[in-house]
């Protein structure tokens, strides 16, 4: 009986209360959504690769194209749901082994929780990337010091440990490398120096390469500098031999007097002078000049070498001077005649007197015909025109005989009749 009951009130009036049911559960779900709406946020996460080596095993490497490694999407959840979801709780890969023409792989993104709440907009995304060959080539290491050094001090021997450097990584980045070098300040050192320094490659263009991409068997080098101490000494010049007859060596000069040499503190401060002489400078039987040229770095002493920037070479001239003659036309007025005869006059019957002197160019150059002055003994002469020997003053060698024409005249004797003197006349009458 009391199943009967319990069958007669639910079948009692059945349509309506299935249509109550209804009625309930929609006024439930118009509830639920005014309440915990739906909502769509724009997430950005990192794009992880996997299985790179699937490249390298083929001696290739990859770059990312256009930052296609970070990816954006949407999702869309209850609002009650989305709003406790981040960026981290979102993963994104690209599989190596899924790659597609060498040049894209296709992202997956897996949500870390709440995945069954979450829908992830299905758009096709991928990491765009640029396939190489991945090369590997050996660089001289280059070594330069920046900076300038204290005064009195320069740069000696650079060298540096180890001197070769490997580089590997993609072709067109290797390929790009002009130079590898390193680089060490010595505007503070005074001393032999020891310093670890990083390595620069460079391109042709001499801007820096970035290392981002490579692999290299070191990055750093030890350089090792040597500190030289500067000084600068005189050059002096000592010639040899004697010149040919005749001859004479008047000077000897060059065209550096002074050099800046460089070298170990010990060797330099025992440097006062830099002599070049021996049989680089031999005169011997030589009528004219001789000039040479002469590197200066043959007669430094071990240890010692010309600083930067000065010539080596100095050109050397030993001045050398044969006697030779010249002819000088004395004035008439400096042969002074002597012992003209009493009752005589003389006169030379010439203005000047020409004197040969034989000497030194450099002798004969300051003698003036002006000083030049000499005597003519006319002692027994007659009246009449003598060629009479001129005996020249002063210290110098006289080539041949001077001589001069005299003419001697008897003075008139008129001219030597002596003055009449007034007397009275005598008396004559007796």
């Amino acid at each position: 009986m009391m199943l009967q009951k319990i069958a007669k009130i639910i079948t009692n009036n059945f349509g309506l209360k299935c249509l109550a049911v209804v009625v309930a559960v929609v006024f439930w779900l118009v509830i639920v959504n005014v309440e915990d709406p739906e909502r769509t946020r724009v997430f950005t996460v990192p794009v992880t690769i996997e299985n790179e080596s699937y490249l390298t095993d083929m001696g290739k490497t990859y770059e990312v194209l256009n930052h296609s490694d970070t990816i954006t999407f949407t999702v869309t959840a209850k609002r009650s749901v989305i709003e406790r979801v981040t960026n981290s709780d979102f993963t994104a890969t690209a599989n190596m082994r899924d790659i597609v023409n060498m040049s894209e792989i296709p992202v997956t993104i897996t949500a870390q929780k709440y995945a069954n709440q979450l829908t992830i907009t299905k758009k096709s995304q991928y990491v765009e990337i640029n396939v190489e060959n991945i090369v590997s080539r050996t660089f001289d290491i280059q070594t330069s010091a920046d900076g300038a050094m204290t005064d009195g001090y320069s740069v000696g021997d650079l060298t540096v440990s180890p001197e070769q450097v490997k580089v590997t990584g993609p072709e067109s980045v290797v390929n790009s490398i002009s130079t590898a070098e390193a680089h060490i300040d010595i505007s503070s050192v005074k001393t032999d120096a020891v310093e670890n320094t990083d390595i620069v490659l460079y391109d042709e263009k001499g801007k820096a390469v970035s290392q981002d991409r490579l692999t290299m068997d070191h990055k750093t080098v030890q350089i090792s500098v040597g500190v030289l101490q500067k000084k600068t000494v005189p050059v002096k010049y000592e010639s040899n031999g004697t010149p040919a007859e005749g001859c004479r060596v008047t000077g000897i000069s060059g065209s550096i007097e002074k050099i800046i040499v460089q070298g170990a503190p010990e060797a330099v401060e025992g440097l006062d002078t830099i002599l070049i002489s021996g049989d680089v400078l031999n005169v011997s039987g030589q009528k004219d000049d001789l000039v040479k040229i002469i590197n200066l770095s043959d007669y430094l002493p071990e240890g010692v070498s010309l600083a930067a920037d000065q010539n080596a070479e100095t050109e050397v001239t030993v001045s050398i001077e044969g006697v030779k003659t010249s002819t000088y036309k004395v004035p008439a007025g400096n042969i002074t005649l002597q012992n003209v005869p009493e009752g005589f006059s003389a006169t030379l019957k010439t203005d000047t007197v020409p004197v040969e002197i034989e000497g030194y160019a450099s002798e004969l150059k300051d003698i003036s015909e002006a000083d030049l002055v000499g005597t003519a003994d006319l002692s027994g002469l007659k009246s009449g025109t003598h060629e009479i020997t001129v005996k020249m003053s002063g210290n110098y060698k006289i080539v041949g005989t001077v001589k001069v024409t005299v003419e001697l005249k008897e003075d008139d004797a008129a001219d030597n009749k002596p003055p009449e003197t007034n007397q009275p006349d005598e008396d004559v009458s007796e």
